[in-house]
């Protein structure tokens, strides 16, 4: 059984493990992370955890912990509670010297945040994203509520005047319009003009669909991401690098990871596909309506326990399950490819893919690891470590060029490294880590001499 003395971070060693021998003083750090809303802890979901280890209270200090010891450059965070953002994680990140957005799906209690150093960035944009009203295709409606964010940031110190930082002490509404959308500068305005030779980048945060038959319903939102992120881009010239960060839920073998990445679309990511819409409880009332000439879900009756009563499998027929899947992927020629950050960690950390001793490990959990080395291509084993053990976390970089040879813009320096498994027993959150998560962070540095 793992102690329960708590290990300062400092003692975990997590290292900053080097790709690039070349330093840049422009290079910066960025890091994503779900930090488990306290609205979904639930004793039966960590039975292996205390009640100490659970408690807002002591998990938010852990996670303030984090994040104040690796102070990123720029942040993204998922799963982070409404009803503590201005009482809480705004007032510490303003602290911090953070400027920041707030935005949480309209029937959710948690949100995303994406936060940057208010003496590193100045914000040229900013667009909050409602996933299931963002059309990826004309005619198919999303059924799943998840949100995102984008944001345009360019290097302060490449302006040609400068410009004051502007933060509140707490957390102001955004937009009384949405309840859910919070701002450090309520007086920010948009500058959709990017300074010649100015250093700048557009990121994006997202926290997608968690079911695990929800394959399809990922890959709907991972390319409608994508999109908004393409549009940031092409007002500012369509010349930016980027940088995809988040809980994408998905695991290196799924779809979404291919489609990103540029792979081709292939029977078995097909199979893969028309088994989630057969499987997946949000797409079981699928149809095509061929009065809107629409593919969308009709509305389902509640049962006697108040659950919506569905059918066993879709009712989409097959071959236009087959249609819907082809026209999705048709849609990735429209924006280049992206890359895992952390697609060479295996060569950086070869001790993280030695399995634990189960004897070390004890029967205190039953984890179930999903790591496949042979279609990973290099991932870490995992970025959650519960019950359920797997990577479901990413940092994608990328470029706006349509050619796939070009060069993202932005090179990959170093990686945070994972903590030793032995660290985390007997599963996660304990009392170093604050969330079932574990953070990825990676520096990263403007390339002025891209491949050709």
């Amino acid at each position: 059984m793992a102690s329960k003395v708590p290990t300062p971070l400092a003692a975990m060693n997590r290292r900053l493990l080097t790709l690039s021998l070349e330093t840049h003083p422009s290079a910066f750090t960025i890091m994503t992370w779900n930090t488990l809303a306290q609205v979904l802890v639930k004793r039966e979901l960590f039975p292996y955890c205390t009640k100490g280890e659970l408690k807002l209270k002591t998990r938010l200090h852990r996670l303030f912990d984090e994040v104040r010891h690796y102070r990123p450059s720029i942040l993204c965070l998922q799963e982070v509670d409404r009803e503590n953002w201005s009482t809480r994680w705004g007032p510490f990140l303003t602290e911090l010297d953070y400027q920041w957005r707030y935005y949480g799906a309209r029937d959710k209690r948690h949100g995303c945040c994406i936060a940057w150093r208010a003496t590193d960035w100045h914000c040229l944009d900013y667009r909050r994203v409602d996933l299931d009203r963002t059309q990826v295709l004309a005619n198919y409606e999303p059924a799943e509520v998840n949100v995102a964010q984008v944001v345009a940031l360019v290097r302060r110190t490449d302006l040609p005047t400068p410009l004051a930082t502007a933060t509140t002490p707490g957390a102001e509404p955004e937009d009384p319009g949405h309840p859910n959308a919070f701002t450090s500068d309520v007086a920010w305005r948009s500058d959709r003009s990017v300074p010649v030779g100015a250093r700048a980048l557009v990121v994006s945060n997202c926290h997608l669909y968690w079911h695990p038959q929800g394959v399809f319903t990922r890959l709907v939102q991972g390319l409608a991401v994508r999109q908004a992120v393409a549009e940031v881009n092409a007002v500012l010239g369509n010349r930016l690098p980027v940088v995809m960060a988040g809980d994408f839920n998905t695991l290196p073998d799924d779809p979404l990871y291919a489609v990103l990445h540029g792979h081709p679309l292939t029977p078995e990511i097909t199979a893969t596909l028309l088994t989630s819409i057969a499987q997946d409880p949000r797409l079981r009332t699928l149809q095509f309506d061929p009065e809107r000439q629409r593919y969308l879900c009709s509305p389902t009756t509640p049962g006697p326990d108040g659950q919506s009563e569905l059918p066993l499998a879709s009712l989409l027929p097959v071959e236009q399950q087959r249609d819907l899947v082809a026209a999705l992927w048709a849609t990735t020629a429209r924006t280049p490819p992206v890359t895992s950050a952390y697609r060479h960690y295996r060569r950086l950390d070869p001790a993280h893919y030695v399995p634990l001793d189960p004897a070390e490990r004890g029967e205190a959990v039953d984890i179930q690891y999903f790591y496949n080395e042979g279609t990973w291509s290099g991932e870490p084993r995992f970025s959650v470590y519960t019950e359920f053990c797997g990577l479901l976390d990413y940092l994608f970089v990328g470029s706006p060029a349509p050619v796939r040879d070009q060069g993202s813009g932005l090179r990959v320096q170093a990686l945070l490294s994972l903590p030793p498994e032995s660290r985390l027993l007997p599963a996660l959150p304990n009392l170093t880590f604050g969330s079932d998560h574990l953070s990825l962070m990676a520096v990263l540095d403007f390339d002025s001499n891209p491949a050709p």
